[in-house]
């Protein structure tokens, strides 16, 4: 295990890092050599997930219980620490992904909104149009559950639900 304030050089892809995203057991990367690694405190480096196609691997990130999502293009993967691997096909490409703080659900950007995902069970995906303040101190999500429009706008309230 490094001492703190040493420096070490880790070659993890064949090419340029992409992505990166954290939780307090590992460094989870995005690469353009289509994988996705998770590399620990001590330096030890594990391939999650091979991209079939090469693709660029544009984000990436860490989730409860050791849960990991990563995107390719417009298709986004999630895998729970045990568990298979769940893919969603986006209606654009996927700009960005993040984990509720609780459970197996997942907020997908893409072009025109979000889509709420919940990877155990698909049938329950939603797409969300998105707006955000120029603060950047709330975002506003409106979202249709069995037709009901719902909407939020306090950021930090949103991040706790």
């Amino acid at each position: 295990m490094p001492r703190q304030g040493d420096v070490r050089t880790l070659t993890i892809h064949a090419g340029a890092i992409l992505a990166s995203s954290a939780d307090a057991e590992r460094v989870v990367t995005g690469g353009d050599d289509g994988k996705v690694v998770a590399t620990d405190a001590g330096g030890e480096s594990a391939v999650l997930a091979n991209d079939q196609k090469r693709r660029w691997i544009d984000h990436v990130a860490t989730g409860p219980g050791g849960a990991v999502a990563w995107s390719a293009g417009k298709q986004a993967f999630a895998r729970p620490a045990k568990g298979e691997e769940r893919v969603l096909e986006a209606p654009s490409t996927v700009g960005g992904l993040a984990f509720a703080p609780k459970g197996f659900r997942l907020a997908v950007a893409h072009y025109n909104g979000v889509t709420l995902w919940f990877p155990k069970r698909p049938e329950r995906a939603r797409e969300a149009g998105v707006e955000g303040l120029a603060s950047r101190r709330a975002l506003v999500a409106r979202w249709e559950v069995r037709g009901h429009v719902d909407a939020g706008g306090d950021a930090a309230r949103l991040a706790r639900r």
